[in-house]
């Protein structure tokens, strides 16, 4: 390549970019005539195509010509080994590198070469371009629950890309429908019948297009993604409130993401075990007897409508979901949706998560009643205390009974497991009926 001067004329920079152009046209020329006459199979270790492109990105990037055409060729290699799962994904990241700026790495021994291309503007379509290629890895190392082994030029990529997508599209009619039915259903009271297998629950909710021209593909994923890494940060880090700020941003990223895919069993089960180390939080700190106890019974009503979503939908999915999937259901979903029925039922809380807002009323009622001397509005608002009593103490044993029902059917996925037989026998203690084996 000939030495560039230090301030180029205007002719020179014409014709630098019409030989960059060339030169990239050329490639991508030569790909589409050959990619047909190579054939790929499962058995071959090497895509001798992709081998190919990485040589001639190679031998173009040391003179500086691999991004021409505004990384025509780029775009072009992105979108061939991104195909390839993580057999190429140091190329991959050297594209990003040359297209982006950006400095993605999986493996600290592998090194991005700057090859002095001109780097494009970082919009949506270079966001989303970025995230396709950086999504399979992610989504590989998190369902291995090793968020140690996420390189922080990888999550500082997907910060990168959260920016230009800070919200869910609301605009689009069914994610506002979606938004407004999942709040309602999360701020509502308990129904413990609908735990019952064969009572459907009826959740307004529509499945939003997955080739929309109003929202991004990238919104599809993109909180799910941030709602798991947050949640195993959390899971993995000191509990302080810096641990705790992080799983409160969760409970939005996995909610944003239920928005727009309402229908997604891991994101309902992520979300309620979101509510449900909240409500373990505000049980275990050392201002417990300070805190109203309200204010925990809310994530314990919340987590208990995201579990009872999950088993519905697990029940519709059921024949599509892996082995593998379905085991870890067995901790995910069933074991800690009995741990959280034991909470409700256990002290300090004592069943208050299933007492409804007409109680909470009756309460404050008979409290001020009892303040104005009205002895007669006194007489009534006690009786109607009474019959809540009553039914409550009939919920608690219905819902020790829901207790057992899941921790069996944790049991039935993981026989190797004792800590279920454990929690069955505390159950059958408490309803006073002998245990069977």
């Amino acid at each position: 390549m000939p030495n560039i001067p230090t301030k180029p004329h205007s002719l020179y920079n014409k014709k630098l970019t019409l030989f960059t152009n060339i030169c990239s046209q050329s490639w991508r020329l030569f790909y589409y005539y050959i990619k047909p006459f190579i054939k790929h199979t499962s058995e071959q270790k090497l895509d001798h195509l992709s081998e190919i492109l990485i040589w001639a990105h190679d031998q173009l990037g040391r003179v500086g010509l691999c991004g021409g055409e505004d990384g025509a060729f780029l775009r072009l290699i992105l979108s061939h080994v991104s195909e390839k799962d993580l057999q190429y994904s140091h190329e991959l990241y050297q594209c990003c590198k040359c297209l982006f700026d950006t400095n993605m790495i999986a493996n600290p021994n592998q090194i991005l070469i700057d090859h002095k291309c001109k780097s494009a503007n970082f919009g949506t379509e270079a966001a989303t371009i970025l995230f396709n290629s950086l999504r399979p890895q992610l989504i590989g190392r998190l369902d291995g629950q090793s968020i140690r082994s996420i390189p922080k030029e990888m999550k500082d990529t997907l910060d990168k890309i959260a920016i230009l997508f800070k919200n869910p599209p609301l605009e689009h009619v069914y994610v506002k429908r979606n938004s407004k039915a999942i709040e309602l259903l999360l701020h509502s009271d308990i129904d413990i019948t609908l735990v019952n297998p064969n009572r459907p629950q009826h959740l307004a909710v529509y499945e939003v297009p997955a080739v929309c021209q109003d929202i991004s593909s990238v919104c599809f994923d993109l909180y799910s993604l941030q709602g798991k890494l947050l949640l195993n940060s959390y899971y993995s880090a000191k509990q302080d409130q810096q641990s705790l700020a992080a799983l409160k941003s969760a409970v939005e990223k996995f909610k944003f993401h239920l928005f727009v895919k309402p229908f997604d069993i891991d994101a309902w089960v992520s979300l309620g075990n979101c509510f449900l180390m909240l409500s373990y939080e505000k049980l275990g700190s050392k201002i417990a007897e300070y805190v109203d106890r309200q204010d925990i019974s809310s994530y314990q009503k919340k987590a208990f409508h995201c579990f009872v979503r999950a088993s519905k939908l697990e029940m519709k999915q059921r024949n599509s979901l892996s082995v593998d999937y379905q085991f870890e259901l067995t901790n995910t979903l069933w074991g800690n949706f009995g741990l959280l029925c034991l909470s409700i039922l256990s002290a300090p809380m004592n069943g208050i998560a299933l007492t409804g807002s007409s109680s909470t009323v009756l309460e404050t009622w008979n409290k001020k009643s009892k303040s104005l001397q009205e002895n007669s509005i006194e007489a009534s608002t006690n009786t109607d205390l009474e019959t809540e009593k009553l039914s409550l103490e009939k919920s608690k044993k219905y819902l020790y009974g829901i207790a057992a029902f899941l921790f069996k059917r944790a049991y039935e996925k993981n026989s190797f497991s004792w800590i279920f037989m454990l929690r069955l026998a505390h159950i059958y203690r408490k309803l006073d009926r002998p245990p069977k084996v």
